[in-house]
């Protein structure tokens, strides 16, 4: 008894709000350079992906130590970092990137109306960090920050799937 017990909690520990082995909804939006970036792009790449807003402080608190983890992951060519604001200036996002030389791969959708980013992603919160397996497969919906301990080694088990 105790075994079922055991293999129900596995079960459902390994379930996100998207159910087991969900395809991550695709989407396509454009960068900070104009360039339309489409999440099927990068299938066959882990994605680390973080939807954000200037106006958050909390979001803008892992901007260093997402700069962190990105460049060690720098040598890396199937781990890919994901930003997408859901600001609903475009201009002012822009600005911040650029001054903030946040980096990765930063895209828009105007308060994350443009492609249904928040509904898509069940993005009540924010910021919101989601993986996605080489597969395009969402493996966690509510991923770790870049600040917290252990993310690196989260990523680095993805990548050697």
């Amino acid at each position: 008894m105790n075994k079922i017990f055991f293999y129900l909690f596995l079960g459902l520990i390994s379930f996100s709000a998207f159910g087991p082995k969900t395809t991550a909804p695709d989407f396509t939006l454009k960068d900070i350079n104009g360039k339309s970036v489409s999440l099927t792009d990068f299938k066959g790449k882990v994605v680390y992906m973080d939807i954000w807003a200037t106006w958050c402080g909390p979001c803008m608190a892992e901007v260093k130590p997402s700069r962190k983890l990105r460049e060690y992951f720098k040598d890396e060519p199937n781990m890919i970092f994901l930003y997408i604001s859901i600001d609903k200036d475009e201009d002012y996002w822009r600005a911040i990137v650029k001054k903030k030389e946040m980096g990765g791969i930063q895209l828009w959708s105007k308060g994350g109306q443009e492609q249904d980013i928040i509904k898509k992603f069940d993005a009540v919160t924010i910021p919101r960090f989601i993986l996605i397996d080489k597969k395009g497969e969402i493996v966690d919906a509510d991923a770790m920050r870049p600040s917290e301990e252990g993310i690196t080694e989260r990523l680095d088990s993805l990548l050697t799937r």
